[in-house]
């Protein structure tokens, strides 16, 4: 650990050296691991709000996911930074959740949660968001394990599940712990159950033989012992400040405090004692089980001992980075932390309802582009994943059909029907899509939806083209009706609105200063226009007035404008496969996005370093672009984007007091804007 500047109730305290006999390496897949994640959480339902998916995603689990198996295949650490993920929100929901603050369905969820564990990984019925995802989680780990780890690994997680139940009734009863009931934790925690999946997901089995009993443990059961409670002890160090602000007096520095009547850095150098004794007890056990194992299982036991090694070192390598353990909630003791989602599973009956909508929407979109000529129908067909390259019917994603969704979830927000919005719908969608068509070929982007891009595929003729034949199909599609001259001036407005964006943006690359009040103008323009008439024609077809017509445009320009900061984010950051496109050409392009913009305004060397490098002629090479997104990162520009973003999500939220919008609309507006791709964890 490094030391650091931190006072626990007005006393300075110096976090202790720990000398591990390794450091640990980073697997170079660690950012698929996220992306992977992010989606893998979202899908199970363990997260369902970009709240909720956004403290998850700032726990970066996976770094620690990478450090563990640095040289394993890519599915390896998928599945182990799925585990954190999911040890990580039960572990909150547990300590500032539902879960603490009702013991029954504390004891109902731990039930169903040993039920998922069957020792034939036969599938079972789940009722909760935790008991869905883990069993996700073990159909995916089980079956590399023989029945015996099976066994072994649900009876772990009962005593796991036993020893967490007698904490929660102890914390609720504001008792304090002995020092027995302390020690009782060993075998007991939730990083028990992280090392045992950590060799399961690695298919890393040690014979049973080798754990002993409970009145005499082998070298295995001392090897996981130890790495359970050194981690456990870090963690008490570096949660300090959190637990102390939610009295858990579980924390073993807070008891050693109490206890002795000492000071809190003392308490923390005792602990600091018994870690490293351990340590040092690690390694005469690494070699007890090396001998126990014999030649025959040599490579065994040394995976063994360097996996839960590096179990150990990078979990404090990882808490360093990303001050998880130090972050304390604003809620208060006996609340529940606000970041945290229901146990309920999303409402499914409003998903297949909203399913149904654009299912409806998708039907009538390509009942439009069946009327465009041969030729302009097949690359228009391409474009919406219809067909392949030779005109072959295709399955392919073609998006979230966010617009869509938008102008029908305002139409029914205001009273109407949803299905009266699909003109409007239908309309903003193929405006939308004649905006990517031509934009792949301003940004000269080869690939739109991890396939080519129309230009890449067909030509930039072509590509035009097509783009100009899916625009007028936008106007068609509102044409009839007494709706029509209001639906058609919003389709106009918006759509000039969008190209003024588009040149603004174009333009930027030519302008050696830009601000960051030039870049925000231009983002509500570029992609806040359509996001705003998607709104706007929602409210339109719903017969809204002309003022609530004009301030949900501006609530879809605010959403908008968060969309494009995260596309941004993702354009340096994010990962290819679930972006869609290729990182880092916006770099390359030298493109004032906006955590560049932030950062070649900001003060500081990032800043200055940044400037030098962007007042040079010579083109940025691939190999540096990950050394520029790092200056832009030190510079702050990610930091300020992702504030942004946030601002003009609020901004969003707030502009919907204005209107007369019915109860479960409003609520399912913001529905739509906390779980609809709004987040640096969106995919294409």
């Amino acid at each position: 650990m490094t030391q650091a500047d931190i006072r626990i109730l007005g006393e300075p305290l110096t976090w202790p050296d720990i000398a591990f006999p390794l450091t640990t390496t980073l697997h170079p897949g660690a950012e698929l691991a996220a992306g992977h994640c992010a989606d893998w959480a979202r899908r199970t339902g363990l997260v369902q709000t970009d709240t909720a998916l956004n403290v998850l995603v700032d726990s970066r689990l996976e770094l620690l996911g990478a450090r563990i198996y640095p040289g394993a295949d890519q599915d390896t650490v998928d599945l182990v930074t799925d585990w954190l993920a999911w040890i990580c929100v039960f572990d909150d929901h547990c300590d500032e959740g539902e879960l603490r603050q009702d013991s029954a369905l504390a004891r109902s969820v731990f039930d169903e949660l040993l039920s998922v564990l069957t020792e034939d990984c036969a599938p079972v019925r789940t009722t909760t968001t935790l008991s869905h995802a883990l069993a996700d989680l073990w159909r995916r780990t089980a079956p590399g394990m023989s029945p015996q780890w099976r066994r072994r690994f649900k009876d772990c997680t009962g005593r796991v599940l036993a020893t967490m139940e007698r904490e929660m009734a102890r914390h609720a009863l504001g008792s304090v712990p002995t020092e027995e009931e302390l020690a009782e934790r060993v075998g007991g925690t939730l990083n028990r159950t992280a090392t045992e999946a950590w060799f399961a997901c690695a298919q890393l089995e040690l014979p049973d033989r080798l754990f002993g009993t409970a009145a005499q443990p082998g070298p295995a059961e001392h090897l996981m012992r130890i790495t359970e409670e050194v981690v456990v002890w870090c963690n008490d160090i570096l949660s300090l400040e959190k637990d102390l602000a939610w009295r858990d007096q579980s924390n073993l520095v807070i008891f050693i405090h109490e206890a002795r009547g000492c000071s809190w850095q003392d308490a923390v150098d005792a602990l600091h004692g018994r870690i490293n004794d351990h340590l040092a007890e690690f390694g005469r056990v690494a070699d007890q089980l090396a001998e126990a194992m014999g030649a025959d299982l040599a490579d065994v036991a040394d995976r063994a001992c360097v996996t839960a090694m590096n179990h150990m070192c990078g979990s404090v390598d990882w808490s360093k980075q990303t001050g998880r353990y130090r972050r304390v909630q604003s809620s208060e003791p006996g609340t529940t932390a606000r970041y945290l989602d229901s146990l309920t599973p999303p409402d499914q009956d409003k998903t297949r309802a909203t399913n149904g909508h654009l299912q409806q929407a998708e039907r009538a979109l390509r009942g439009e582009v069946d009327r465009l000529p041969a030729p302009l129908r097949d690359i228009a067909g391409y474009h919406f994943g219809w067909m392949t390259t030779d005109g072959a019917p295709a399955s392919h994603p073609a998006g979230k059909k966010l617009r869509p969704a938008l102008a029908m979830c305002v139409a029914e927000a205001l009273g109407a029907s949803p299905d009266t919005a699909l003109p409007g719908a239908i309309a903003v969608d193929l405006i939308h899509n004649q905006s990517l068509i031509h934009d792949d070929i301003i940004d000269a982007d080869p690939l739109r939806r991890h396939r080519p891009a129309v230009w890449a595929a067909f030509g930039t003729p072509e590509a035009i083209l097509a783009g100009d034949a899916v625009l007028t199909l936008g106007f068609q599609a509102v044409l009839g009706g007494p709706l029509a001259a209001r639906a058609v001036g919003q389709l106009g407005d918006s759509f000039q609105y969008m190209l003024y964006g588009q040149m603004l943006d174009s333009a930027f690359e030519q302008r050696a200063e830009v601000s960051t009040n030039d870049y925000v103008t231009m983002a509500r323009a570029k992609t806040g226009s359509l996001f705003g008439c998607a709104a706007g024609l929602g409210a339109i077809y719903a017969q809204a007035t002309d003022d609530a017509v004009a301030t949900l445009d501006t609530f879809g320009q605010y959403l908008g404008a968060a969309f494009q900061l995260v596309d941004d984010i993702l354009g340096i950051w994010g990962d290819p496969q679930t972006v869609g496109k290729p990182v880092g050409t916006d770099l390359q392009r030298r493109k004032k996005s906006g955590p560049v913009v932030a950062a070649l305004t900001a003060a500081g060397p990032g800043g200055d370093q940044l400037r030098e490098l962007y007042a040079q002629d010579a083109p940025f090479a691939p190999a540096d672009l990950q050394d520029i997104a790092g200056l832009i990162e030190q510079a702050g520009g990610r930091s300020w984007a992702q504030r942004t973003a946030e601002h003009y999500m609020t901004l969003a939220t707030q502009s919907l007091d204005d209107i007369p919008l019915t109860p479960t609309g409003r609520k399912a507006l913001e529905q739509f804007i906390s779980g609809s791709g709004f987040s640096v964890t969106r995919s294409a």
